[in-house]
């Protein structure tokens, strides 16, 4: 069966596809989502995902959602070395 983590990326790609163009949820869920694939090891789908979600943050000037997303790019770099 599916695990927590695929189970969550379905239910926020849901959330993707229902959501307006300039709705907050789709920088909610591209946050969650590239941490979800960096925790599954997946860097080629979560740098993406964690990129759209800093900048979709920043154009709204939520800084602590924007720290979130900078944590997950840290993380990410921190495995490329």
């Amino acid at each position: 069966g599916l695990g927590e983590l695929d189970v969550a990326l379905d239910a926020y790609r849901r959330v993707r596809a229902l959501a307006p163009t300039d709705d907050l949820r789709l920088a909610d869920t591209a946050t969650r989502m590239g941490t979800t694939y960096l925790a599954l090891g997946d860097v080629a789908q979560a740098e993406p995902l964690l990129k759209e979600g800093l900048e979709r943050w920043r154009a709204r000037g939520f800084r602590a959602q924007q720290a979130q997303a900078l944590i997950g790019l840290g993380d990410l770099a921190g495995r490329a070395g």
